[in-house]
C-alpha cells in the first residue's frame, strides 16, 4: 500500500515536470523558434563589433576573446541589443561591453539529420567603450579569417 502511494506520487511529479517543460519551451509554429528564458546573466569585458542588420543592431563577439555565447562548433548566435542608443554607433568597429544578457529562443536546424541550432539572445549594455581590435585579419563582423 505504501509503495503504491510512493509510485503514484512519483508519477504525478513526473507529469507535472513534463507539463512544466512543455509550457516553458512552447514552440511558435510560425517561426520555428522554441521560446526559452534561462534568466538574466551578467557579462564583463565582452569584446566584439556591432552590426545593423534588417533594422536591428546586433552584437558579434570577437573570436579572439572568450564569451558566454560559444556553445559548440555547430551553434549559431543572434545577439540583439535590447537597449540600443544611436551613440553606440561610434563603437561599431570594436567595443568592450559590460552589461547583461538572456537567452530568449532556440531555432533548431531545418536540415534533417543536422543537430545544429541558432540561439537567440537579448543583450543589455550598461557600459560600452571603444576597443581597438588587434591587427590580425578579421572579417567585418569580428571573426578571425583563416
Amino acid at each position: 500500500m505504501k509503495i503504491t502511494g510512493i509510485m503514484n506520487a512519483a508519477i504525478r511529479n513526473m507529469i507535472i515536470v513534463a507539463m512544466s517543460l512543455t509550457i516553458a519551451m512552447c514552440g511558435n509554429d510560425d517561426d520555428g523558434l522554441i521560446k526559452v528564458d534561462d534568466g538574466i546573466h551578467p557579462v564583463e569585458n565582452l569584446v566584439g563589433v556591432l552590426s545593423n542588420e534588417s533594422g536591428s543592431w546586433l552584437f558579434y563577439p570577437d573570436s579572439g576573446f572568450s564569451n558566454p555565447f560559444i556553445l559548440g562548433d555547430c551553434e549559431g548566435n543572434h545577439i540583439e541589443i535590447k537597449n540600443w542608443k544611436d551613440e553606440y554607433k561610434e563603437y561599431a568597429k570594436g567595443c568592450m561591453i559590460q552589461g547583461s544578457y538572456r537567452k530568449i529562443a532556440v531555432e533548431p536546424s531545418k536540415v534533417e539529420g543536422v543537430f545544429a541550432s541558432t540561439n537567440y539572445y537579448e543583450l543589455t549594455i550598461d557600459k560600452i567603450e571603444s576597443y581597438i581590435l588587434t591587427a590580425r585579419s578579421r572579417s567585418d563582423v569580428g571573426n578571425l579569417l583563416e
